[in-house]
């Protein structure tokens, strides 16, 4: 069976063995398939972890949008975040998040700027520039 992605709408990805859709059921009953490149973008950024590496790795737009839309982010910054769930503890005891970025800190524009890393969010808010704060007018 072929995986579909995010933007195949959820009620045709709803298996026909389950029968019909109720009609109380909501969007976040429905558990969103990972594609291959979200399963490939992950691997790469474990094994980087693993190897004690703290390089931003290339991830793939499907793995971007998946965490995105999967768990309310923890923290966004310009042109990133970081997943609303801790992925481990470093040796300090610090919760190490699945990170994501544009290039260079900069906004993602397509599929081959993003970028993503297990960190914590110290490190994160380091490599991840803020959005600039609007004044108020008066």
């Amino acid at each position: 069976m072929a995986r579909m992605g995010l933007s195949t709408p959820w009620a045709a990805r709803w298996p026909k063995k389950w029968g019909k859709i109720p009609s109380q059921i909501r969007i976040e009953h429905i558990i969103m398939p990972f594609s291959d490149a979200t399963i490939e973008t992950l691997a790469t950024a474990k094994a980087a972890y693993r190897k004690g590496l703290t390089g931003w790795t290339a991830a793939h737009a499907d793995a971007f949008d998946y965490f995105l839309g999967v768990l309310p982010p923890i923290s966004i910054r310009l042109g990133g975040f970081a997943v609303g769930e801790a992925f481990d503890h470093n040796s300090k005891g610090e919760p190490v998040y699945l990170c994501f970025r544009g290039q260079r800190g900069m906004a993602p524009s397509d599929s081959d700027s993003l970028e993503c890393r297990y960190c914590t969010l110290a490190e994160f808010h380091a490599e991840v520039p803020a959005a600039p704060r609007l004044k108020a007018q008066r």
